[in-house]
This record gives structure tokens, C-alpha cells and sequence, in this order.
């Protein structure tokens, strides 16, 4: 009697072994498959990718620090549009010609603070010509050029900031990827913001210029009527990822994949 228990014991642990093994492959499987969804559809381990081409992509874990909103978090208003965010679409071009730049809301005179720790590498605080809108001739050059194109050049949007400043984040954000920020639409830039200068998050880079035509910033947004109104204080900002002499925006490869949400998650 001893020797059949031993024997069915034996015989049961066999077979619950491998069951447990066989449970182990499913389990394994299912991983495997679900990992491959979540690739696919640009999110892994509940984390986002910051851009995915075929060659090269960031994820959001990789990020060595998040980036600062400009206008501090308190004072920005969230996010209603996905036409507030990269790879939508410019308001004044053809709807293949892809932004790759933040719009945010701020809250009225809000002072605009860089988005990370860096070196200031251009500034500009005189600028006052607006060739694109007072210069019907270049205009029509200027759209022309960007419908056979496909898309707006950066020599073509350089044209189109405002007062600026550009910083180099250097290797801030991301291990492997240079960082680049700039804001176009600024006024009564500082006087000690000088080209070289360091930059930490409390360095105040002015306020936003709401004067004029801004063709980076313009953002239509619905009003308490339900109809779309263009609105006021809005900093436009592009943050540019470097490496091997390629550049990369947020979004890139992924933007129809990504929501609102998704994006904030970057930001704080």
C-alpha cells in the first residue's frame, strides 16, 4: 500500500510539475504578446516613449529629469487641444506641415522660466519686423516654398520667432540625447541674459508678447460660447533632442498614439 502511494505521489508530482510548467510558457506567451501591443502602440510598463522612429527612440523612464513647465505648473492652464501640442498642425499652412512645438496657456504676465538647467546659447531682444505678415511678395515666396517642401524648414520658422532665446540643454534630459529649447514669443527678455550665460529653472527668460500676428503661437481654443477664439498668452516653445547630427521632436513617430495625458506626464 506504501508502495502505490509512493508510486501515485510520484506520478502526481509529475503532473503538476507539468502543469506548472506549462503555465509558466502561457504566462511567458501572454507577456510576450501584451509587451508586444504595448510597443506598438507606444506605451512599455505603463511608461511612454518621448519619440520613436525606426532607428532610434527615448522612452519616458529614460528621461534623467522632467521638464519644467515654462510658465511653473501653477500658472498653467491645461491643456484643452491636441492643436497644443507636437504633431499637429499650423494654423496658416497646409495641414502637411507638422508643428513641433508646445503652445501652453499661462496665466495672465507670467513670467517664462527654462524648461531645465542649461547655457544659453542665442538670444534675441530687438526684433521687430514682421516680414511674413507686411511683406506680401516674401509671404507668397515663403508659402510656396513650404507647400512644395511638405513641411516648414528651420531657416523658414527662424523668420518667424519673435524675441527669443535658445538654450542648450546639453546631456540634462537624456543620457544619450543633447537637448535643445527654444522659446519664440518673448518679450522684456532681462538684460543680463547674455549669450554663454548659465541657466537654471529659476532664470527668468521675460514675459509672453501677445502684440501682433504670432504665426508659431497661434492657438484657437473654444470660448464659454462654444466657438473658437483665438487666444492670449500663450508661450510657443520647441524642445529638440540631438544625436549623430539627427534631431528628434516629442511625439515624433508616436503622436497618433499619444493623448493629452501622455504628454502632461512629461511635464511638471
Amino acid at each position: 500500500m506504501k508502495k502505490i502511494n509512493l508510486i501515485t505521489l510520484i506520478m502526481l508530482l509529475s503532473c503538476s510539475d507539468t502543469i506548472i510548467e506549462k503555465n509558466k510558457i502561457d504566462n511567458a506567451i501572454n507577456t510576450v504578446t501584451e509587451t508586444s501591443k504595448q510597443v506598438e502602440t507606444g506605451i512599455l510598463n505603463d511608461e511612454l516613449f518621448v519619440f520613436k522612429t525606426n532607428n532610434i527612440s527615448l522612452l519616458k523612464n529614460e528621461l534623467r529629469n522632467n521638464l519644467k513647465y515654462p510658465c511653473t505648473a501653477e500658472r498653467t492652464k491645461d491643456i484643452q487641444s491636441i492643436s497644443q501640442l507636437p504633431g499637429s498642425n499650423y494654423y496658416f499652412f497646409n495641414d502637411e506641415t507638422v508643428k513641433k512645438s508646445f503652445t501652453f496657456q499661462c496665466d495672465e504676465e507670467s513670467i517664462i522660466y527654462p524648461i531645465g538647467m542649461g547655457i544659453i546659447i542665442d538670444v534675441e531682444r530687438n526684433r521687430v519686423e514682421d516680414i511674413w505678415t507686411q511683406d506680401r511678395k516674401f509671404k507668397h515666396y515663403f508659402d510656396r516654398m513650404i507647400n512644395e517642401l511638405g513641411y516648414l524648414p528651420n531657416d523658414f520658422k527662424r523668420i518667424l520667432y519673435k524675441n527669443y532665446i535658445m538654450i542648450d540643454h546639453g546631456y540634462y534630459f537624456a543620457e544619450n540625447f543633447r537637448a535643445l529649447s527654444i522659446y519664440t514669443n518673448l518679450k522684456n527678455i532681462p538684460e543680463n541674459i547674455k549669450v554663454g550665460m548659465e541657466a537654471t529653472i529659476l532664470t527668468e527668460l521675460g514675459f509672453i508678447d501677445n502684440e501682433g500676428v504670432d504665426v508659431l503661437s497661434t492657438t484657437l481654443l473654444t470660448n464659454a460660447d462654444n466657438k473658437l477664439e483665438v487666444q492670449k498668452d500663450i508661450i510657443n516653445f520647441e524642445v529638440i533632442f540631438e544625436k549623430d547630427e539627427k534631431f528628434y521632436f516629442i511625439g515624433e513617430g508616436i503622436v497618433d498614439q499619444l493623448t493629452i495625458e501622455s504628454f502632461n506626464n512629461i511635464f511638471e
